[in-house]
């Protein structure tokens, strides 16, 4: 939600069972599976998402 909020504002208060934000995820997960590790963007049950960079 907010990830939703900081980009849309409070428009998306009204529709907050949406999936939009997953979609997303999943074409750029798919997008960029060609140039990094599959798991560097990782699913935070409950929370959002967290990038895991490899130094």
């Amino acid at each position: 939600m907010q990830l939703s909020e900081h980009i849309w504002g409070s428009v998306v208060n009204n529709d907050y069972d949406s999936n939009y934000i997953d979609a997303h995820i999943k074409n750029i997960r798919k997008k960029l599976n060609a140039y990094a590790p599959p798991d560097w963007l990782e699913t935070v049950r409950g929370l959002g998402y967290k990038i895991k960079i490899n130094v």
